[in-house]
């Protein structure tokens, strides 16, 4: 068994191609995520030029490999580097021999070396339990559902959804503020993962107080609110023109800090918890205290790799 870094050693990409529908039955680029998902998370992404992977070989065959994003965020109003844990597939022949945490490892020494605060991750309820007993991932919060529904109520919505343009990017990037730990929100990320993104649409609602709403159809039977930038006090009127402009045919679904007065405002405006997402799970590498309690992040669906 050889390992391989990506930065030192690239792949064929048809290799990883080949390993993710062995692993998972479904095709990368198509069944999974959409076409040229991988060219666009990985080469094209505008935060880190270089790419933290690692694979496994046995007699020259790809049999396991493990990915992480790289991602700029704003820790206090401090830019800092970290990685999303995001794409990981092992040979059936060649799962639980240990080999995941040995790149794993691997990759995360590599981000360690380079500076990065650290690295977040969406966890499912099979990876949970490998992140955290045998990588030390810390556990911060179980990602709930937010969903405002009006159930089997019918009537004729004229709201026309506005694509988001460039022309957008700057007034978001210019309008998102925020002290907690969170994804920096630049013109050049926002194009890169909302414009360019190869598998869904994202819309803006504009606000007359000035909030930005970006979500994206669901379904085509529900809206998801990927994020939002604007002034809190101005929160639960801008919800609330959202909530009554675009909800009369859809439900409407956000991430929101419980530990958050925002939180309360979407409760108040009958948003209630609907299913469990995922696990938020983060492993420091060069943080302070402050990364390892929830209370201290922003975090919403337009951070994860799934919206």
């Amino acid at each position: 068994m050889e390992f391989f870094d990506y930065s030192e050693h690239p792949l064929d990409e048809k290799e990883i191609e080949v390993l993710f529908k062995t692993a998972f039955n479904r095709q990368l680029n198509t069944d999974y995520w959409g076409s040229n998902y991988w060219e666009w998370r990985f080469k094209n992404n505008p935060s880190y030029d270089k790419k933290y992977i690692c694979y496994a070989k046995e007699n020259g065959l790809l049999v396991s490999y493990y990915a992480v994003s790289p991602v700029s965020f704003t820790v206090d109003g401090i830019d800092k580097d970290v990685a999303l844990s995001m794409m990981t597939m092992t040979h059936p022949d060649f799962r639980r021999r240990g080999i995941f945490r040995q790149l794993a490892k691997r990759v995360y020494q590599n981000l360690k070396e380079d500076g990065f605060y650290g690295i977040y991750g969406f966890a499912n309820t099979t990876s949970h339990y490998t992140f955290r007993k045998h990588l030390n991932w810390q556990h911060l919060n179980s990602m709930i559902n937010l969903k405002y529904s009006l159930g089997d109520k019918k009537e004729e919505n004229t709201y026309r959804h506005n694509l988001i343009n460039c022309k957008d990017l700057d007034l978001i990037e210019r309008t998102f503020k925020s002290d907690k730990i969170t994804v920096k929100k630049s013109a050049q990320f926002l194009k890169w993962r909302l414009i360019d993104n190869p598998v869904n649409d994202y819309f803006l609602f504009k606000c007359q107080n000035g909030t930005l709403i970006i979500y994206k159809f669901y379904n085509e039977k529900e809206l998801d609110v990927v994020d939002y930038v604007g002034a809190a006090d101005h929160f639960f009127a801008d919800f609330k023109e959202f909530t009554d402009e675009v909800g009369c045919f859809y439900a409407i679904n956000i991430w929101m800090n419980i530990h958050s007065n925002q939180y309360l405002e979407l409760e108040k405006l009958r948003y209630h918890p609907d299913r469990f997402n995922s696990y938020l799970c983060f492993l420091p590498l060069n943080s302070d205290a402050a990364a390892l309690e929830y209370k201290n992040w922003r975090i919403g669906m337009i951070d994860s790799d799934v919206f």
